[in-house]
């Protein structure tokens, strides 16, 4: 699985003499992401991340009050936002729904299958 570095999730570690060490995060391309470090990927605040989860986002809850976003339903979805008729679209917004939907499903079915 490709690996990918991400500056906005760097550790900043100053020097003393005015420079920074910047260490990039590194996330697995199809891993998974914290509602925080999401909002910051598609320049939102946390609150209107939550809204769109299981929506337009596909997540799931590895503790009762933590939830992983996965990461490559939020890059799809800033792709698409790129574009401002996105939201004035009802086909394009109904296409990613029902990707997440299916995405959603998949994952629910592996955690009946387990449990």
């Amino acid at each position: 699985m490709p690996k990918e570095q991400f500056p906005e999730f760097a550790d900043y570690t100053p020097r003393g003499d005015g420079s920074w060490i910047v260490r990039p995060k590194v996330i697995d391309a199809d891993g998974w992401v914290t509602v925080a470090q999401a909002a910051r990927l598609l320049n939102w605040c946390p609150d209107k991340v939550y809204s769109y989860l299981g929506d337009l986002l596909v997540y799931y809850r590895p503790l009762p009050t933590r939830i992983a976003v996965k990461l490559s339903s939020v890059r799809t979805l800033h792709a698409a936002t790129l574009d401002p008729d996105f939201w004035d679209s009802k086909e394009r917004k109904e296409s990613l729904r029902k990707k997440v939907q299916k995405e959603m499903e998949i994952l629910t079915d592996k955690a009946l299958a387990v449990g």
